[in-house]
């Protein structure tokens, strides 16, 4: 934790920073821009040392009390067929593991999502399969560019998606491919929707799965 975040959450012990805005942060920290403020706000957020809620409100986290958990950012649904879940780019609760449930000696810049439907239930990732109700464990990285192979959380049209990703460069398509006992088709993506952030976009990369049953 560097100096801006430590001093952000000393801050956060007494006041709403979401009522706060980022320029009078700054100001009060004796940072030289405001954007360094929003991102402790964001980092601290993505470590669950403060929780951003639905009001706007922006809050210290409260400890559960429990040693050697990781407290990972949950986001919602993630669709396993269709891409009908609506892609919420905002923390709703968060999810308290051991590191061993998912097997991640790295816990950066984790977020979880709840699978819903089964058409990933074939899906090896990380040693399991993921079935309705399964937490997904997502990794998100800058510039990530997925392989042949790697399992992605996709935004499509607004919504997301999670499916095995497959570069057709002979088609100039991206397909994206359930692993189900219901033989589902698969989405494809033409080449020059790609870019389309408001179409297609891949989000991350799925790393791990919590198990619910």
């Amino acid at each position: 934790m560097n100096d801006i975040q430590a001093k952000v959450l000393e801050i956060a012990e007494t006041k709403d920073l979401g009522s706060i805005t980022y320029y009078r942060l700054s100001k009060m920290l004796g940072v030289d821009h405001p954007y360094r403020v929003k991102y402790a706000i964001d980092k601290l957020i993505e470590k669950g040392l403060l929780t951003a809620k639905s009001d706007g409100s922006i809050t210290k986290a409260i400890s559960s009390g429990l040693e050697g958990l990781i407290k990972i950012p949950y986001y919602g649904e993630v669709n396993c067929g269709d891409a009908t879940a609506l892609a919420e780019d905002r923390i709703q609760s968060y999810l308290e593991i051991s590191p061993s449930v998912i097997g991640a000696a790295d816990v950066s810049n984790l977020f979880a999502l709840k699978a819903s439907g089964n058409s990933m239930n074939k899906a090896d990732i990380g040693g399991r399969s993921v079935d309705n109700g399964d937490y997904v464990i997502a990794r998100k990285k800058d510039n990530y560019c997925p392989k042949n192979g790697d399992h992605v959380i996709s935004i499509i049209g607004g919504a997301a998606n999670l499916k095995k990703f497959r570069k057709d460069t002979k088609n100039r398509q991206i397909i994206l491919e359930s692993e189900s006992t219901e033989g589902l088709p698969p989405i494809v993506i033409s080449e020059q929707d790609i870019n389309n952030l408001s179409a297609y976009s891949i989000a991350a990369k799925a790393v791990a799965v919590v198990k619910m049953a």
